[in-house]
């Protein structure tokens, strides 16, 4: 396959069609070429709760993975045993806990900071999944 210089990307698209006995559809899938996928992060939830005990996965959003190197810190310290793109957190006080990542690619590096809050197990969290959530039973 011929890749288009860094200067030059390319449009592709592809056509996905469906059909059953009800009708048929039709998707236009747009894809872009491109020779090196720019470093981008965030998450798709900023902030969540979690019980005291669970382990939650944190899973940056990102275009690729490839080539680039992670470090994780929890309330400011560096985790020096998890270094993949997926950190896993067991919260073991009640409270709130800042877990930043640092993604490295080329030189270039991208921060993003997600936000726990963590009661006790049974605890009320209301809120939508992407919304701010709050503890409703401290002192349980």
């Amino acid at each position: 396959m011929n890749m288009p210089s860094a200067h030059n990307k390319r449009k592709l698209f592809i056509i996905l069609k469906a059909e059953n006995d009800d009708g048929d559809d039709e998707y236009l899938i747009q894809i872009l070429v491109v020779k090196e996928v720019p470093l981008s992060l965030s998450f798709a939830y900023p902030e969540q709760s979690a019980s005291l005990g669970r382990a939650i996965r944190l899973i940056p959003d990102m275009s690729s993975t490839k080539n680039v190197t992670f470090k994780w810190f929890v309330n400011g310290k560096e985790d020096p045993t998890q270094t993949s793109d997926k950190y896993v957190y067991k919260p073991s006080a009640l409270g709130k806990t800042n877990i930043k990542v640092v993604a490295t690619k080329g030189g270039k590096k991208r921060r993003s900071l997600h936000r726990c809050e963590h009661g006790k197990s049974g605890a009320t969290f209301p809120g939508r999944p992407t919304g701010k959530f709050t503890l409703l039973h401290k002192g349980l």
